[in-house]
């Protein structure tokens, strides 16, 4: 015999099926329903394993890029539609990247350091996702978080800028250290979103 939380699971799931966060397929297999996203989907995500070097100390890491459709929906999906179960497959896209050699090197990192919002927008949102993404990163490596940047400038949202000039135009006096923190000497991870 069939338990009533049978037939009511299987009636959710026909009325309410579980949608990949990023084409709107529906989710079949368990691995899909456990990261919100399908396997096509899931296997379009490609790490990126170099680093570019900006200038001396500083480097950039990318875990993948934002032209890529899947991780552009992501974050489209997490910023904007506010929908933080994006964190889902973030986790399970940074569990894979930290297997990788350049992964690896970030637990080498003093302390991470998530890009603060201007308080304006992230009361907006409700949530900053460079400090989501970094809670989640700081929980898998044992890194501290040094909340030790704040942003003074509400700056014009950089995705419409589709030039690296101009991005950098945009940010470029907007941040600050707060008082009574000291970042010298230490070798900081900066998070954030999209770059």
């Amino acid at each position: 015999m069939v338990s009533i939380e049978t037939i009511k699971e299987t009636l959710f799931n026909i009325l309410f099926p579980q949608i990949c966060l990023s084409c709107k397929e529906v989710l079949q297999e368990t691995f899909e329903k456990e990261t919100l996203i399908c396997k096509p989907c899931f296997d379009q995500i490609h790490f990126i394993q170099t680093k570019t070097h900006i200038q001396d100390n500083i480097s950039l890491i990318a875990l993948s890029s934002y032209k890529n459709s899947v991780i552009r929906s992501l974050i489209h999906n997490l910023k904007y539609q506010k929908l933080t179960t994006v964190m889902i497959p973030i986790e399970k896209l940074l569990d894979d990247f930290l297997k990788t050699p350049l992964g690896l090197e970030l637990q080498y990192y003093d302390t991470i350091v998530p890009i603060p919002l201007h308080p304006k927008r992230e009361n907006e949102r409700g949530f900053n996702q460079a400090k989501l993404i970094s809670d989640t990163l700081a929980s898998k490596i044992g890194l501290p978080i040094t909340d030790c940047m704040k942003r003074v400038i509400n700056t014009h949202h950089q995705t419409n800028l589709k030039n690296h000039s101009k991005r950098v135009e945009n940010v470029s006096g907007a941040f600050e250290v707060k008082d009574g923190y000291s970042i010298k000497d230490l070798n900081i991870l900066l998070v954030d979103d999209v770059y």
